[in-house]
């Protein structure tokens, strides 16, 4: 099964690249809402 998995380049595993591109998403997701008073901040 090693072989099947290492051979799927669609494999479920996040690099460094994949992670920062993420949470810069959201931050600037976060920041739209805040802006807009869509979220309330504790």
């Amino acid at each position: 099964m090693e072989s099947a998995a290492s051979s799927d380049n669609k494999a479920p595993i996040a690099d460094d690249a994949d992670i920062t591109a993420g949470v810069e998403t959201y931050t600037a997701v976060e920041k739209r809402l805040h802006k807009r008073g869509k979220v309330k901040s504790d």
